[in-house]
């Protein structure tokens, strides 16, 4: 499924080259931001928009068994955040990290143990290297939240980007042992390592929002909805991505109500809470459970024979 590494990376390389075009001549990078924006919205929202699919067909259990799991860690997210903006933005980084190695590497066959760390290792080391690249926009967007400056300059310290490349360095010697000592394809050994080289010279080329829109939509939202896709069509019974759309679109349109709800409030005034703050608490309640359904997917999809 993975082993076509020129189909798997055309989209990434095709938006990345434009992006590269547009960056020669649209120094205010208005147009990127634009398409950064669209990328988020149409490919990258929508890939959580069946977990309610996915945790029934997991798990066996109920629709009402999964609104109760789903809104209830979101409440209790949101509460730990109110209370402690700092422990849950760290908390959220290194759940992001580990969801973002969870969707890579969750095809490889390792002890559990390992797969976990390499999971953590490489979402880590993928977000170490975005903030070390835009120190300047990081703590931009940081001023606005008086309780999060510590974290933010300690975010975009140095000794931040060395850990970064110390934590990409353990990255490259776990594929090693993946693809040499476990005898795995070596075709992937090389996508892997392509695509941790473009996802650092990504970051490294393009101003903050254009650079997570590329990784977040076109490396991992978008591999893991031709992955979800195959999984509901072997349930479902689906046989056309215009069907599997179909199952995307009331989720996402309830995502975007829920966008347009935080808009207005600060667009009325209706919160004295910085804009910043609340964009963050409401992608990391979203996050959390999202990333407990993925985990179920994975152990599922992958055990499959098929």
């Amino acid at each position: 499924m993975r082993s076509d590494i020129f189909n798997r990376n055309l989209p990434f390389i095709l938006v990345a080259a434009l992006f590269f075009i547009l960056s020669q001549w649209d120094t205010s990078h208005t147009v990127m931001n634009i398409l950064a924006l669209l990328l988020i919205l149409i490919v990258g929202i929508p890939h959580g928009a069946i977990d309610h699919l996915l945790y029934a067909n997991t798990t066996g259990r109920s629709q009402r068994s999964f609104y109760i799991f789903y809104l209830g860690s979101m409440m209790a997210y949101a509460v730990l955040w109110m209370a402690s903006p700092v422990i849950g933005l760290w908390s959220f980084i290194l759940l992001s990290a580990y969801h973002f190695g969870q969707s890579q590497f969750s095809n490889h066959s390792a002890p559990i143990i390992f797969k976990r760390t390499l999971f953590l290792s490489w979402g880590l080391s993928i977000l170490g290297a975005l903030l070390y690249h835009h120190p300047e926009e990081i703590q931009r967007y940081f001023e606005w939240i008086p309780s999060l400056q510590g974290s933010a300059e300690m975010m975009t310290d140095s000794l931040f980007g060395y850990l970064s490349l110390g934590l990409g360095i353990l990255v490259f010697l776990c594929m090693i042992y993946l693809f040499a000592i476990r005898k795995q394809d070596f075709k992937l050994l090389v996508n892997e390592t392509l695509q941790f080289i473009g996802i650092h010279l990504v970051f490294y080329l393009f101003p903050l929002l254009p650079a997570f829109a590329l990784y977040f939509a076109l490396l991992h939202s978008w591999p893991v909805m031709r992955e979800e896709y195959e999984f509901i069509k072997s349930r479902q019974s689906i046989t056309k991505w215009s069907s599997f759309v179909k199952l995307l679109l009331p989720f996402t349109l309830f995502s975007f109500a829920g966008m347009a709800l935080l808009f207005a409030l600060f667009y009325f005034q209706w919160t004295e809470q910085p804009q910043v703050l609340l964009l963050f608490i409401l992608i990391a309640v979203l996050t959390l459970p999202h990333s407990i359904v993925m985990e179920h997917f994975y152990d599922s999809f992958y055990a499959d024979p098929a």
